[in-house]
């Protein structure tokens, strides 16, 4: 055994420390469960909506498809600029090459 270390530390410490960290320990955790609760409660409300009214369920993923749809679509146009740009350049700098020393 003796292998890796230990968690627990070698020193005995103050009673109060150790009190002192649990209450800070638990505010935390207390701050964190009352976050996820709220979060869950949004997506609890949100599924229902979905339930009751079918039509948001449709509008919300036709906006998700449509932003899609757009950022590919703005992306392959970045794409082509680009490479029209870059055979441009390309272009003219031959050109200026053959010029210079053709």
């Amino acid at each position: 055994m003796g292998e890796g270390t230990s968690r627990i530390e070698e020193e005995t410490q103050d009673p109060d420390r150790l009190i002192e960290k649990v209450a800070d320990t638990r505010a935390r955790l207390d701050t964190l469960v009352a976050e996820l609760d709220q979060r869950r409660h949004v997506l609890v409300a949100a599924k229902r909506k979905f339930k009751e009214e079918p039509l948001y369920g449709l509008l919300s993923g036709a906006l998700v498809l449509g932003v899609v749809s757009g950022l590919v679509a703005m992306g392959v146009q970045r794409q082509r600029r680009s490479q029209l740009l870059s055979n441009r350049a390309r272009k003219r700098f031959v050109r200026l090459v053959h010029k210079a020393f053709g």
